[in-house]
Parts: structure tokens; C-alpha cells; sequence
């Protein structure tokens, strides 16, 4: 997960878009989870989330899925 923070970093967007365009290239769907998770305290560093933030975008995406009728 990245947040609003990591898109001021020169090369985002060509990295996502890179990381988009190999998924979609081989078949896979693609989520932009980016935007859900933005509370620097369910973070351990600026890339891996705590314990309580792998808990909230597992709900969200979880949520995700089953409204897109990937799960029910």
C-alpha cells in the first residue's frame, strides 16, 4: 500500500503504472489500493502497515471484492 505521501516521490506513478500494466498484461485484475489506508500511525515505516492497518485493508479489500462479485 502507498499513500499520498509516496506519490510525491520522483518515479511513482511510472513504477504503479509499470507494476498496473505486468498484472493486466498476464490476465490479472487490477485494485488501486492506494488511496486506503493514509494514517501514518497504522504504518511500521512507509511501506509496511501494523498489525491494526493489515486489519483495515483486508476489510476494505475484502469489501471490494465481494462488490465487484469476485466473492460472497
Amino acid at each position: 500500500v502507498r499513500t499520498a505521501v509516496h506519490k510525491s516521490f520522483a518515479g511513482y506513478s511510472d513504477e504503479v503504472e509499470q507494476m498496473r500494466k505486468g498484472f493486466v498484461d498476464r490476465g490479472a485484475d487490477w485494485i488501486d489500493a492506494s488511496e486506503w489506508i493514509s494514517e501514518p500511525q497504522l504504518f511500521t515505516d512507509l511501506h509496511h502497515l501494523n498489525s491494526k492497518g493489515a486489519e483495515i485493508i483486508t476489510a476494505k479489500l475484502a469489501e471490494t471484492l465481494e462488490s465487484q462479485g469476485v466473492v460472497s
